[in-house]
């Protein structure tokens, strides 16, 4: 029988940003809202829209590595999310 692993990743994201060289990071959440891991990126020059996306993935690609098969992701951009 397998168990049903929920994770968050809750709107904590940053993007930030100096001459065109950007960087991102976040944190995932288990579901009691507890800390599981916290990651960044730099991207060098590309769109806050496109930081926002790789955002995303990463948090995806280390929830996958860790065996969670059930996710929320909580962004500001509806677009990136979908």
């Amino acid at each position: 029988m397998s168990v049903t692993q929920w994770a968050n990743m809750p709107y904590q994201q940053s993007v930030s940003g100096l001459m065109y060289f950007l960087a991102t990071g976040g944190i995932v959440r288990n579901h009691n809202g507890e800390w599981i891991i916290g990651y960044n990126r730099l991207l060098g020059s590309c769109s806050v829209f496109d930081a926002k996306l790789w955002d995303i993935l990463d948090g995806l690609g280390i929830l996958i590595d860790g065996g969670y098969d059930h996710v929320r992701i909580q962004a500001d951009s509806l677009e990136a999310a979908k």
